[in-house]
């Protein structure tokens, strides 16, 4: 009995700290468990956005196509600086959506695209609150609730100035300035 003892006062000790390590490596298997999963989540994430980042371009594709051929077989016999120079011409293009918002960002500009959902109340927002809007992206065809802002068909109904869009009557102020920008050549 004493031997059993003796080996008791020994083993005890041991054995729960055995325990408080069985505890801790729980514990660490469980943090590592939920990383893991957070890890897959986010690589599931990366792996959707790719594709709809590889669609996206593929949507693009004919047009790159199209405007990389017309530069091979127009501007292919020229000296590369001077095709250099007609590139850089061209990247200059299409700045006119980046100028307009650095040039009201102060004003608190909102830029919406004409497919984005949506876009008629950040519109209808932007006339009350008299902030500017960039509407970008703009098709061949317009929307007909923004054709009343086109024709600035205000109309003033005693101290205030209110104008008919998307089918209601909304309150305008005079701050209020659109910008159109397209892609459109």
């Amino acid at each position: 009995m004493d031997s059993y003892s003796g080996l008791w006062r020994i083993v005890k000790p041991k054995k729960e700290r055995l325990e408080e390590a069985l505890e801790s490596l729980r514990m660490k298997q469980q943090i590592l468990a939920e990383a893991r999963a957070k890890l897959r989540e986010l690589s599931e994430m990366i792996a959707r956005l790719q594709k709809e980042y590889e669609e996206k371009e593929f949507d693009n594709l004919p047009g790159d196509c199209l405007i990389a051929t017309g530069f091979v077989a127009y501007l292919g016999p020229f000296m590369s600086d001077y095709r250099d120079n007609l590139m850089d011409d061209w990247f200059r293009e299409g700045q006119a959506l980046i100028w307009i918002a650095k040039l009201e960002e102060p004003n608190d500009i909102q830029v919406v695209d004409t497919g984005q959902p949506g876009f008629l109340k950040v519109m209808e927002n932007s006339l009350t609150k008299g902030t500017p809007i960039l509407v970008h992206n703009v098709g061949e065809v317009l929307d007909p609730s923004i054709a009343p802002i086109l024709d600035k068909a205000i109309v003033k109904i005693g101290n205030a100035l209110v104008i008919k869009f998307n089918e209601k009557m909304v309150s305008y102020d005079p701050k209020f300035r659109m910008y159109l920008t397209t892609k459109l050549g």
